[in-house]
């Protein structure tokens, strides 16, 4: 899908981020996207805060690798659904 782009897309996650259902949650998330926009980031929930950074890190909560070509479902609303279902709020 070449109106996709997984920068733009994971740099979104943090307005889309409810700083209310996350009182309790804390943890880190690695994401690693493979294909033509091969990239990692990574995605550290604290404090009801967000924050998306591009890199990756040792020892990280949950790790989500995908096809970044196969994200055609790919927003920051499922992706943060995703991290929301894993820790299981």
């Amino acid at each position: 899908m070449s109106d996709m782009h997984i920068e733009k897309i994971i740099k979104q996650i943090p307005h889309h981020f409810n700083a209310d259902e996350a009182a309790s949650v804390s943890g880190v998330v690695q994401l690693n996207f493979s294909g033509k926009q091969a990239s990692d980031w990574v995605i550290t929930i604290r404090d009801q805060t967000c924050e998306v950074e591009e890199g990756s890190i040792k020892d990280p909560d949950l790790i989500i690798k995908t096809n970044a070509e196969d994200g055609k479902n790919c927003s920051p609303v499922i992706l943060m659904r995703c991290v929301h279902t894993c820790w299981g709020r």
